[in-house]
């Protein structure tokens, strides 16, 4: 006859073992990418990264309900003009009014109704409250030129698809540090092409607090003109943008030229 309590020992042994068992795998199947992409974050780009064509495998796009009659529904699929393929991480907005060319790479945030960044699959799906008013999708961010396509009257209960392709550029990152090589935050910088093609504006934009910036440029030659953010300690100089994504960095001199 066995022992009561080596059968109760036994027992609590192989329960606990189930027990981790089921506590790994379930630790195991938390850490696993989401399927869902309808939050319009892509599953296997890291947020804050570059626009990127889809390769391989691609999820298909979640079924969409049809709108009510309070709402439109504008869905776009957004594709690489290069290879054809669905782009992840491109920024799409819905605008009420068209914008000026001071404000076409960064909309108005009054003129947005709508903002969203594509998953892997590249479709946006916009549900937009019928006014009746024409409407605008602008697509841009880093990596792109800024696109703007006028769409159909917000009128209800109808849908309206759109196919785009644009294409992926180049994102040249900065970091702007002193004589020193104390970080500048908010440096003033321009990268506009060298042979005198295009001026200052809407070539120049402000580093962020870390010091740092990016532009979407083509390769190429451009001229850089860099400064502190009160435009003291002027750089100016002549780089070769070869598309490289690593950072590069401006030292500006102890002070402007003729100074």
């Amino acid at each position: 006859m066995k022992n009561p309590i080596q059968t109760t020992r036994a027992l609590l042994i192989v329960t606990l073992t189930l027990l981790a068992i089921s506590f790994l795998g379930s630790c195991s199947n938390s850490s696993r990418p989401t399927a869902d992409q309808s939050a319009g974050k892509p599953v296997t780009n890291v947020a804050g990264g570059a626009p990127t064509a889809a390769v391989g495998a691609i999820p298909a796009p979640p079924k969409i309900a049809p709108p009510t009659g309070e709402q439109t529904l504008y869905v776009a699929m957004i594709r690489d003009k290069a290879t054809k393929k669905p782009i992840s991480r491109a920024k799409v907005m819905v605008l009420t009014e068209r914008p000026t060319d001071a404000y076409m790479r960064t909309p108005r945030r009054k003129t947005v109704v709508w903002s969203y960044y594509t998953p892997l699959h590249g479709q946006a799906s916009a549900n937009i409250t019928a006014d009746g008013a024409p409407k605008f999708l602008w697509i841009g961010g880093d990596g792109f030129n800024p696109k703007l396509y006028e769409l159909p009257a917000a009128v209800g209960g109808q849908r309206h698809d759109l196919a785009v392709e644009i294409a992926i550029l180049p994102i040249c990152k900065m970091k702007v540090v002193s004589s020193t090589g104390e970080l500048c935050p908010d440096a003033i910088v321009t990268m506009k092409p060298a042979d005198g093609s295009a001026t200052n504006y809407g070539t120049t934009s402000r580093a962020g607090d870390d010091a740092r910036l990016k532009f979407t440029r083509p390769p190429g030659q451009y001229t850089v003109i860099a400064t502190k953010a009160n435009g003291t300690c002027r750089l100016t100089t002549t780089i070769d943008f070869k598309g490289d994504p690593k950072e590069l960095v401006m030292t500006l001199p102890s002070k402007s030229p003729g100074k």
